[in-house]
């Protein structure tokens, strides 16, 4: 079973995320609070799914974080959001991908798909 890594800091989100992608076959690790690049590579996340309006941290930078280090680099990061220029934010993120809130679940569904398999 491959596991999502999913970072949000608004609960619902949360529930309504983890709920689609668990029916969907994922394990979800959920987490309502910004957390360091360490301790996602101690998940070991197959994806991860992180908003970019974080308290207390900004998501494209924590992807950026992601990319930068030699342990984390593989992993693909969507990044999620209902902010503008989502798209030039995950490219300076390096993101591999980006959602827009309110999103499709069917486009939440396919992306997972996509990149964690």
């Amino acid at each position: 079973m491959k596991k999502i890594l999913l970072i949000d800091d608004d609960n619902d989100n949360l529930h309504i995320i983890t709920e689609v992608l668990t029916m969907k076959g994922f394990a979800v690790v959920a987490i309502n609070q910004s957390i360091s690049v360490e301790a996602v590579i101690e998940l070991k996340p197959d994806l991860v799914i992180v908003d970019h309006y974080l308290t207390g941290q900004n998501g494209g930078d924590f992807c950026l974080k992601i990319k930068q280090n030699k342990q984390s680099e593989y992993l693909p990061v969507i990044l999620i959001s209902t902010g503008l220029n989502l798209k030039e934010i995950s490219e300076a993120g390096l993101a591999d991908a980006f959602l827009a809130k309110p999103f499709n679940i069917d486009d939440l569904e396919n992306i997972a798909e996509r990149f964690a398999l």
